[in-house]
């Protein structure tokens, strides 16, 4: 009964929020200028095309965690192309960007069991971003491979470019911030937001101290935890309510996700992801053999088909931004958020049958949208009969 009343609190409290970028934790509050050269590390998120003022142009933070790779966090990129977006490193002025290492994203790879919010809340949120050029320079920072090793009571640093006022007058300021916060329990945090909270998440709570909008995606870490003494990155900035005003932070736990980082981590770097669908050439009038759904689906019954998606040997991975299909009674039930070098997946639509008392051929386009360069969009046709209903004696 306790959790019930505390969701009913929670969607009261989000009813009131103003703005739904409100739960997304992007804001540091109650932090400190962090000084030149702390923290190289650290990634700015900015649409492409900014210049070096890119204080208007941030929108999210990362961590460099390879000279290829950036890590965030998935509800910053999902949905968004990848030559949409650039990622600036060591900068710590938002006005002055141009001392920065700028790269360009070749690929947005989320995390499969990454769920769209309900209400603020996610699981899985975390992606990785594949830059189009290597930063050798800057050395990454070391992230966690495995959960637990942030226990309660331990004091973590957060930092980023969020607002630092209130959600009714916000503030965001051009200098990198930083602020110190305690991990609370998991079972604790969870209490609060009536959730069950396992290894893939941290929570953190300090009074007066938090992130805000403008700072998901960003680092959550130990000042002294890597192998050398450095940082050592422990979560990415996910969501919360209000900005400490109701209650603890969530983040992303990295080290739960370390076998998944290290898997893509481990990709080729190069060539062109090369996007090929069960041999059926691009394009929405290519009708196949492989594309028909093959048989008559009852009238009133349902069918399901899996059409392959196949990435290139070698090839770095494929990243799928987005997947759809058009047509009368065709339904899309899954696609693949990306598929690794020399590796195939499947797109699967269902197609459900009139309950009409006629044969009849029905038809619809799929369209996926991925990194591909060749074959950005990427579409064909599909087509499923339906079979007359026998009239019952």
């Amino acid at each position: 009964m306790k959790s019930h009343v505390i969701k009913l609190l929670i969607l009261v409290l989000i009813s009131l929020t103003p703005a739904p970028e409100c739960l997304a934790q992007s804001r540091i509050i109650g932090g400190t200028n962090t000084a030149n050269g702390d923290y190289p590390w650290m990634a700015a998120l900015v649409s492409s095309g900014s210049g070096n003022d890119v204080s208007s142009a941030q929108f999210c933070g990362g961590s460099l965690v390879d000279p290829y790779w950036v890590l965030t966090a998935a509800h910053c990129v999902e949905g968004v192309s990848p030559d949409s977006i650039e990622v600036v490193v060591n900068i710590r002025d938002l006005t002055d960007a141009g001392g920065g290492e700028r790269r360009g994203v070749r690929g947005i790879y989320i995390h499969p069991g990454y769920t769209d919010p309900l209400g603020g809340f996610s699981d899985g949120d975390i992606a990785l971003l594949l830059l189009d050029a290597p930063i050798n320079n800057i050395t990454p920072v070391e992230f966690a491979t495995q959960p637990g090793l942030a226990t309660a009571g331990e004091v973590v640093r957060v930092i980023g470019w969020g607002n630092t006022n209130s959600q009714s007058n916000p503030s965001f300021p051009d200098i990198l911030q930083q602020v110190d916060l305690d991990i609370i329990s998991n079972a604790e945090a969870g209490r609060f937001y009536g959730q069950d909270y396992d290894s893939t998440i941290l929570a953190a709570n300090t009074i007066g101290k938090d992130t805000c909008q403008g700072d998901s995606g960003g680092p959550l870490f130990d000042l002294t935890g890597s192998s050398t003494g450095d940082e050592l990155l422990l979560g990415l900035t996910s969501y919360g309510i209000g900005c400490a005003a109701f209650g603890p932070g969530i983040y992303t736990s990295v080290g739960g996700f370390g076998p998944w980082i290290n898997a893509l981590l481990a990709q080729p770097t190069g060539p062109d992801a090369a996007l090929s669908v069960n041999g059926i050439p691009n394009g929405t009038n290519n009708l196949t053999p492989s594309t028909f759904f093959g048989g008559k689906v009852k009238a009133g019954k349902r069918k399901t088909k899996a059409y392959g998606m196949s990435n290139g040997a070698g090839s770095i991975p494929l990243s799928v931004q987005s997947a759809t299909v058009s047509g009368k009674y065709f339904e899309l039930v899954r696609f693949p958020r990306y598929v690794l070098s020399s590796s195939s997946d499947n797109i699967v639509v269902k197609f459900r049958a009139p309950k009409k008392k006629r044969t009849k051929k029905y038809r619809g386009n799929v369209t996926i949208l991925t990194n591909d360069p060749s074959d950005p969009v990427y579409a064909f046709s599909i087509q499923a009969k339906a079979k007359k209903k026998k009239r019952k004696r």
